[in-house]
């Protein structure tokens, strides 16, 4: 028995129609995979967005600084301000969001160091007066250099080092915790992971299923081996509310989550009196004092 295709006459000839079909799907195909390869060769592009122009310090905010500069494991230059509190026990890795530079965080930095926290924000490669270009594994590498900044400062005890990140930051900051353990994570308005932020987000939702699981706070937070708390504003309106208790879910205990309201970039200036209490709250075990050796 002859086989005929579909679509083709007695003599197998495939007829205009099928033809048309068939063309018409071999250029969606070629169009869908190229859109495809584009996106994953342009993904830092569409992360990253660093500004150069430095617009604010922390001295305009009532608090002293010095200038920090560090040079990462492949040899990139960053550049960070040390902001040190008021006879603190406590010192906070400060690992700012995707956008901006750290002078976009001089003020939020500036009212840490007032209750009393060592302060260390620095900008990722790219970003401000660091050199570079930013990616994934390069702004891990530099969270790891500052790290070990901040080891080696004679005024920073080694035990009571905490890692704040917020938004991309959260991230970083998770990261590094699967690294070394700090004394506590904080993680601001985190993400489950880029692949799960691009499923929400049209066009690029079209794509999530082959985009890679970059920045997988979900996966590397259940890792994670120290006091978490988890701070995401309801409102959001970046990165969903849902990304947040997600993230909180899969951190083992202790841990804590606060949502007191304010958008994406405004959590700390919603409700700053209880913003503050509740950090200083969570760093209360962190800062004790300890028993004097015998």
């Amino acid at each position: 028995m002859d086989t005929q295709l579909p679509g083709a006459d007695a003599g197998g000839v495939v007829d205009s129609k099928e033809r048309s079909r068939l063309s018409i799907f071999w250029l969606l195909g070629g169009a869908y995979a190229a859109m495809l390869l584009f996106l994953l060769l342009v993904e830092d592009k569409l992360v990253f967005f660093p500004d150069t122009q430095l617009t604010d310090t922390p001295r305009n905010h009532g608090a002293e600084f010095e200038d920090v500069a560090v040079t990462t494991t492949d040899a990139v230059k960053l550049h960070g301000w040390w902001i040190p509190g008021k006879w603190a026990r406590v010192s906070l890795l400060f690992m700012h969001g995707n956008a901006g530079n750290i002078s976009d965080r001089a003020e939020n930095a500036a009212k840490l160091a007032a209750m009393g926290i060592n302060v260390l924000l620095f900008d990722y490669r790219g970003y401000g007066k660091s050199e570079g270009h930013p990616s994934e594994a390069g702004v891990y590498l530099d969270a790891r250099a500052m790290l070990e900044h901040l080891l080696a400062r004679p005024e920073v005890d080694p035990s009571r080092i905490v890692y704040f990140g917020r938004s991309l930051g959260a991230a970083v900051a998770i990261e590094l915790a699967t690294h070394r353990t700090p004394a506590a994570l904080i993680a601001e308005s985190p993400f489950c992971s880029i692949k799960e932020m691009a499923g929400g987000m049209f066009p690029y939702s079209l794509f999530s299923p082959f985009v890679p699981r970059h920045y997988d706070n979900l996966g590397r937070i259940a890792r994670v081996a120290c006091p978490t708390l988890v701070i995401h504003g309801t409102p959001d309106e970046v990165i969903p509310f849902e990304h947040g208790r997600r993230v909180f879910a899969a951190a083992p205990e202790p841990k804590q989550f606060f949502d007191k309201g304010g958008l994406h970039n405004d959590l700390y200036g919603t409700n700053p009196k209880a913003y503050f209490a509740m950090l200083a709250e969570f760093l209360a075990p962190v800062a004790a004092p300890r028993p004097a050796a015998r």
